[in-house]
């Protein structure tokens, strides 16, 4: 028996049967599994049964909470969309030598500059409202010292929501040693 499989306007969330190792491979025939279409036509008949129900109950799902997302105006002009509707606070970036960038995904990126010595504790230009995955480090101004046998070495640990510990070290042609060294970092916290 060959013919075209029907589709019916219902539809049950997981319903899509699984095909087990012991089934065997078979078509639509009289007496075939899965009501007749066969283990192979299984997957085929639950999609076409979705769309059917999806195309029946277009009309029911205008408006309706469960299946539609409201998007309200955007409240900036240079937003698509009310980007404060997702719970992100939004907003364009403070731009300067310390800063923050606020993500429509939640993430946000803050920047700074710091006078650091060994340690020092170093406060975000704004508190993250959750936590902070990373900071990373270096050194600011390195022209001074590079190239003259006085490297540094920066550091950063103990990340919280408000700041961290940095610390930066200079060889003295001896030795290590803290000071006063210009650090740059970059936050990521949500």
């Amino acid at each position: 028996m060959s013919g075209t499989l029907i589709d019916s306007a219902s539809y049950t969330p997981n319903s899509v049967p699984g095909i087990l190792q012991t089934d065997l491979v078979e078509g639509q025939a009289t007496g075939a599994s899965h009501g007749g279409i066969g283990v192979d036509n299984a997957a085929a008949q639950a999609l076409a049964n979705r769309t059917a129900w999806l195309y029946a109950n277009k009309a029911a799902l205008t408006g309706n909470a469960n299946y539609q997302f409201a998007v309200a105006a955007a409240t900036q002009s240079s937003q698509a969309v009310n980007l404060g509707q997702f719970g992100v606070t939004t907003g364009p970036a403070s731009v300067g030598v310390s800063g923050v960038q606020y993500l429509p995904s939640g993430l946000i990126i803050q920047w700074g500059c710091n006078n650091i010595g060994a340690p020092s504790s170093v406060t975000f230009p704004v508190t993250f409202p959750h936590g902070c995955f990373q900071v990373l480090v270096c050194e600011e101004a390195a022209a001074g010292s590079w190239g003259s046998g006085t490297p540094t070495v920066h550091g950063a640990s103990n990340p919280t929501v408000s700041g961290y510990q940095g610390w930066a070290e200079s060889w003295t042609g001896s030795g290590w040693t803290g000071g006063s060294i210009t650090q740059s970092f970059l936050a990521i916290g949500w």
